[in-house]
C-alpha cells in the first residue's frame, strides 16, 4: 500500500455499523430540526450587544478597549454578550475581570455565526513563544491564584464565533478556558492565519481546576497544540472536534479526565498524547476515553495515540501512522473487536470482555431566526412572575424566552401546546415567598413538560439557572411523549433534578449540573434523578446531591429498565453513583467521581458506588478523594437473588500504585450475556 493507504483500523466494521445505525435513527420523525443556516439572532432585550459599548467589528478599528469594557460591565451577572457578524480586531487579552479588576465568571460570549463573527488578533502582537498569551481568558469568581484559577468558574461559555490569532504570533493562545459545573465552547473555530500555522495552543485548559465542562463542534486549525488539558481535577467532555495542521500534537492531556467522541484529526504528528504531568510525582493520573473517531494523515514515524496513563478506545480509525496506539511504551499492533482498554475489570458474573457499545443518537437542535415566532415572558417583578410566564407559554409562540434577570415562581410552570424552544438567556429562577414547593418526597415540579401539539416534535430547554429551592421542588417532571433536550442548565432544588412519567419520550442532556441546596440538610430525602424505562443520551452530566446523615443512602441516578448512555459524568459527595435495575442498560464513558464531603458525612456507613441488579453496565472512570471515606464495595452486582461485590482493592490505583488513595477504571463490564 502507499503511505496514504496505510490504514490501521480499530473496529472499522463496528464504526460502519454505528454510522448505519445513526443514519437510520436520524430519520426518526421525533428528531428536532435545525431551522437556521448556522446563524443565530436574538431579541434586543435578550442579550447585551457589544456594539453598544463601542465595538465596530469592521476589521480595521482596534476593538480591544470596547470589548473589555463590555466584559467588565457584564461578567459575574449571568449575562450573554452578543457579537453581531463582523471582524473584531484586538491587540490584548480579553479577560474575565469586572470594573474593579476582580476575576469573575457567569458570562457567555455569543456570536451571530461561527464563520462570519471573528475575533482577530493583530499580527505580530503575541510574539514570544516562551511567554504565551491568550486572546480570550475566562476565570473563576473566587480565584486561587493570580491567573484566575479555581473551582467556581461557573457558567463560562463561548459560542458561535471564530478566534483568529492572525499571523506572526508564535506566542498566541486562542482561548485559555476555565469552566466548572456548567460551561461550554460550542460551534467555535480557533485558527492561526500564519502561513506556517504558528501559535502556541488553540484551546488551553491547564489551570486548576478544570471542569467539568463541555466542548462541542470545535475546529482548531494550526498551532503547536490544538488542545492542551492538564490537572488531575476534574474533567472535560468533548464531541465533534476537528484538529488540523498542528505542529507538535493534536490534543495533549496531562492527568485530566477526557471523554471524547468523534475526534477528526488530520495531522502528521500524534493526534492524542496522554501523559503524566511534570509536577505529578505520584504516578499517571489521566484518563482518555476516545470513541468513534478518525485519526488520519499520520507520519509512519509517529503513533496516533501515545498513552502513558489510563485509556479506553472504541471504534477508532487511524491512517498513515506507524502504530495506532502506544500504551506505556508498548506499540499495540492490533485491537480485537474494535476496543482497547489499558486495564479491564470484569464483573463477578459472566465472562464478557466487551463494553455495551450502546447506539448513540445526536442531540436534536432547533433555532428559529424569525423573531415574530418568539414571545417574551416580560421583565421580572421581584415578587411572583408565575402567571405572566405561564401566559407566555400558552400564547401559541414556538419560542418563549426570559430576558435576563431574577424570576420568582410560586407554582409549577407547564410547557405544552406549540412551545418548541424555551430559552432562559441565563436567567435565575427562584422560589417566590408564597411558593407551593413544599417537601421533597414526590415533590411538586418547577417545570412540567407535557406532550406538545401535533406537529411539534419536542422541546429544547436551555440556558436556565434554577436556584435555591431549598424547601422542596423537583426541577423537571417529564410527561411528554416527544423528545426533550436539557441543555446548559444549573440547578439547586431539594426535591431532585428530574423524573419522568411512564411513556416519556427520548431525553437528551448536555451540560446539566444539579445539586440539592445542601445548606438545608434536613430536606435531603429525594434529591436524585430517576429514569423510568426511558432512552437517555447525556453529555457532561454533573449530579452533586448530598444526603441527610440520618437517612439511608440514596443514589444520584437510577436507571429503571431503560437505556442510559453518558459521555462525561462528574459526581461529587458520597453515596451510590448509579443504580441500574429492572433490565436496564447503562454505559458511563469518562466518569470523574469526587469523594469530598463535610465532616459529618464521613460518619456514614460505606456504600457501593455502582449497583447493577438484573441489568447491564460498562463504565470507565477515575476517582479523587480528600477524606478517609471511600465506597466499599465499588461495584455490587445482583443477579437471580445472588449478590457479588468488587472491592476497592481489586481496582487499579489511579496514580500508579494499587495502594494509593484514588482509583482508575479504564473499563469495567457487567453483562448478562457473553459477547465475543
Amino acid at each position: 500500500m502507499s503511505r496514504g493507504q496505510n490504514f490501521r483500523v480499530i473496529g472499522y466494521f463496528c464504526l460502519l455499523l454505528a454510522v448505519t445505525v445513526l443514519a437510520i435513527i436520524s430519520c426518526s420523525p421525533n428528531l428536532l430540526a435545525e431551522d437556521s443556516a448556522g446563524s443565530k439572532v436574538f431579541p434586543a432585550d435578550a442579550v447585551f450587544n457589544v456594539r453598544s459599548y463601542g465595538a465596530q467589528g469592521d476589521g480595521q478599528t482596534d476593538d480591544t478597549a470596547a470589548i473589555q469594557k463590555a466584559i467588565q460591565e457584564n461578567v459575574g451577572k449571568l449575562r450573554i454578550l452578543f457579537f453581531p457578524q463582523g471582524t473584531y480586531l484586538v491587540s490584548d487579552t480579553l479577560t474575565w475581570r469586572d470594573a474593579e479588576g476582580h476575576w469573575q465568571c457567569w458570562l457567555s460570549l455569543q456570536g451571530e455565526n461561527a464563520e462570519t463573527t471573528v475575533l482577530r488578533l493583530k499580527d505580530a502582537t503575541f510574539t514570544d513563544p516562551n511567554r504565551p498569551r491568550p486572546v480570550i481568558m475566562t476565570a473563576n469568581q473566587n480565584p486561587l491564584d493570580a491567573e484566575g484559577g479555581g473551582n467556581q468558574a461557573f457558567g463560562n461559555s463561548i459560542c458561535d464565533l471564530t478566534v483568529d490569532v492572525g499571523a506572526a504570533n508564535p506566542g498566541a493562545i486562542g482561548i485559555d478556558y476555565l469552566a466548572n459545573n456548567k460551561g461550554t465552547i460550542e460551534n467555535v473555530i480557533v485558527r492561526s492565519s500564519d502561513p506556517e500555522r504558528v501559535g502556541r495552543t488553540g484551546v488551553a485548559m491547564c489551570r486548576a481546576w478544570l471542569g467539568p465542562c463541555f466542548l462541542k463542534n470545535v475546529r482548531v486549525e494550526g498551532f503547536d497544540y490544538g488542545m492542551d488539558a492538564a490537572h488531575s481535577q476534574i474533567s472535560v467532555t468533548l464531541e465533534h472536534i476537528v484538529l488540523n495542521h498542528q505542529r507538535v500534537c493534536g490534543l495533549r492531556n496531562a492527568d485530566n479526565c477526557l471523554a471524547i467522541r468523534d475526534l477528526q484529526s488530520d495531522n502528521k504528528v500524534p493526534a492524542v498524547i496522554s501523559r503524566q504531568a511534570d509536577s505529578n510525582q505520584d504516578g499517571p493520573a489521566g484518563l482518555v476515553v476516545l470513541l468513534d473517531s478518525k485519526l488520519l494523515g499520520g507520519d509512519p514515524a509517529a503513533v496516533a495515540v501515545d498513552n502513558s496513563a489510563h485509556l479506553f478506545i472504541r471504534n477508532v480509525v487511524t491512517g498513515g501512522y506507524g502504530a495506532a496506539i502506544r500504551d506505556r511504551e508498548q506499540n499495540i499492533a492490533s485491537v480485537a473487536n474494535g476496543e482497547y482498554a489499558s486495564q479491564l475489570i470484569r464483573g463477578k458474573f459472566g465472562v464478557s470482555a466487551l463494553s455495551l457499545n450502546l447506539p448513540v443518537v445526536e442531540t436534536p437542535t432547533y433555532w428559529d431566526n424569525d423573531l415574530s415566532h418568539w414571545k417574551s415572558v416580560g421583565q421580572p417583578d421581584g415578587i411572583d412572575d408565575t402567571a405572566r410566564i405561564q401566559a407566555a407559554l400558552d400564547s401559541g409562540a414556538s419560542t418563549v424566552y426570559f430576558p435576563p434577570g431574577r424570576y420568582h415562581i410560586a407554582d409549577t410552570l407547564r410547557i405544552r401546546g406549540r412551545v418548541r424552544h424555551l430559552i432562559g438567556m441565563e436567567a435565575e429562577i427562584l422560589s417566590a415567598s408564597n411558593h407551593t414547593f413544599k417537601g421533597t418526597s414526590a415533590a411538586k415540579p418547577i417545570f412540567r413538560f407535557e406532550t406538545p401539539d401535533d406537529g411539534v416534535p419536542g422541546v429544547v430547554f436551555e440556558r436556565f439557572n434554577v436556584m435555591n429551592f431549598s424547601d422542596g421542588g423537583t426541577v423537571i417532571e417529564n410527561a411528554s411523549r416527544k423528545d426533550l433536550v436539557i441543555k446548559g442548565v444549573f440547578s439547586w432544588a431539594a426535591g431532585g433534578a428530574y423524573r419522568n412519567e411512564p411513556g416519556a419520550g427520548r431525553l437528551f442532556i448536555e451540560d446539566f449540573c444539579y445539586s440539592d441546596c445542601y445548606q438545608n440538610r434536613s430536606r435531603h430525602q429525594s434529591s436524585k434523578t430517576i429514569f423510568h424505562s426511558q432512552q437517555v443520551w447525556a453529555r457532561q452530566f454533573n449530579p452533586e446531591p448530598r444526603f441527610n446523615p440520618e437517612l439511608a443512602f440514596g443514589p444520584r441516578i437510577v436507571n429503571e429498565g431503560g437505556t442510559l448512555w453518558i459521555l462525561g459524568y462528574k459526581t461529587e459527595g458520597f453515596g451510590p453513583i448509579l443504580v441500574t435495575n429492572q433490565g436496564g442498560r447503562s454505559e458511563v464513558l469518562g466518569g470523574f467521581h469526587y469523594w469530598n464531603s463535610e465532616e459529618e458525612d464521613q460518619k456514614l456507613p460505606k456504600s457501593p458506588a455502582y449497583v447493577v441488579e438484573n441489568g447491564d453496565i460498562s463504565v470507565s472512570f477515575v476517582t479523587q478523594r480528600h477524606q478517609e471515606w471511600d465506597p466499599e464495595p465499588y461495584f455490587r452486582e445482583v443477579r437471580g437473588g445472588e449478590t457479588r461485590d468488587t472491592g476497592r482493592e481489586e481496582l487499579p490505583g489511579r496514580f500508579g500504585a494499587p495502594s494509593n488513595w484514588a482509583r482508575a477504571v479504564p473499563l469495567f463490564i457487567s453483562r448478562t450475556e457473553e459477547v465475543h
